[in-house]
């Protein structure tokens, strides 16, 4: 999936930083002059290279983000207990719009603003009503923040292997692409949403490309090689 989705894109530019955000996963795929440059294949290589990253904005569990957090001044520990999910965290910070919350979360129960509120406070040993919404929502950003020096770090691993990475195109897909606009925001390169690349019919069909980008790269590399397989014909 991700090479196929990298391959696509490495059709429509020559240099770029493909950052695909998904609901468990994050791919980082460098291209360069119109190539996939990442030459891992297996997951244990690119998990070792940092081309692939364990991390996603619906299903992967707090816990696997950090073992203490800051909340209401203090530096607490985090409960090594899958309370809560980084849906809870983007439903909480207004980045995940629930048609992307596509996973059961931690507790069985609801999607809501409040629900997501319960099951973070307990990643902390607190219940929801202890204390405002707000202070709910800024454990949710700490999170965020968290998640994002993961990706970061990984993202400048994989600009180290490019020629130039000054001029860096940084082009973002996924039901995390807010994640890659603001990572890049962070690095101060361009940022482009894969749907901008590539061709829609509606509004509604571009989220989808954005959010099975998969998808879409494999049947347009099946219809860029079907031309030229009919062209060959003709021409023979």
């Amino acid at each position: 999936n991700w090479h196929a989705s990298a391959s696509a894109l490495a059709m429509q530019v020559g240099d770029a930083l493909f950052i695909d955000i998904g609901s468990t996963t994050t791919d980082i795929i460098a291209i360069e002059s119109g190539k996939v440059k990442t030459t891992a294949l297996s997951d244990a290589a690119r998990m070792r290279d940092d081309s692939l990253v364990y991390t996603g904005v619906v299903r992967t569990p707090i816990m696997a983000l950090a073992q203490k957090i800051a909340f209401a001044g203090n530096l607490v520990n985090v409960a090594a207990e899958h309370f809560a999910t980084t849906a809870d965290v983007y439903t909480l910070t207004g980045d995940l719009p629930l048609a992307d919350n596509r996973a059961e979360t931690a507790d069985g129960a609801d999607k809501s603003v409040e629900a997501s509120a319960r099951r973070m406070a307990r990643m902390i040993g607190w219940d929801a009503q202890d204390a405002p919404l707000s202070a709910w929502r800024n454990l949710a950003y700490a999170f965020k923040q968290v998640q994002l020096k993961q990706i970061k770090q990984a993202t400048l691993r994989q600009i180290s292997l490019l020629k130039d990475g000054s001029s860096l195109l940084i082009v973002g897909a996924g039901a995390g692409d807010f994640l890659v606009h603001e990572l890049t925001k962070q690095l101060g390169f361009k940022y482009e949403p894969i749907a901008n690349l590539m061709v829609a019919e509606s509004d509604e069909t571009s989220n989808m490309t954005s959010v099975c980008f998969p998808a879409y790269a494999v049947a347009s590399l099946a219809s860029t090689w079907l031309a030229k397989k009919q062209q060959a014909l003709q021409n023979a």
